[in-house]
């Protein structure tokens, strides 16, 4: 498996990081991953972080952690989205 520094991702992408794709999604599937291995299939991306904390599928930290850059990336992409519309 290759590794992708932020600035290969970046200079692909003519300047332009697509914050759903390299950032959000791993956060939501490694979400997914930690929430069924804790028996929560159903659930938002924080709940299952805080399932897979619960189960010691992930540390407390590494949950939290991975919680607040995942409402952080939400906010940015809303905020985003709204400038779109103005424009």
């Amino acid at each position: 498996v290759r590794t992708r520094s932020l600035r290969d991702v970046v200079s692909r992408r003519g300047g332009t990081f697509d914050l759903k794709n390299h950032a959000v999604t791993p956060i939501v599937n490694l979400a997914r991953w930690g929430g069924l291995t804790a028996g929560v299939a159903s659930a938002t991306t924080p709940t299952r972080l805080e399932a897979a904390a619960q189960a010691g599928a992930v540390t407390d930290r590494d949950a939290r952690t991975l919680c607040d850059v995942f409402a952080m990336l939400q906010r940015l992409r809303m905020t985003h989205q709204v400038e779109q519309i103005a424009t």
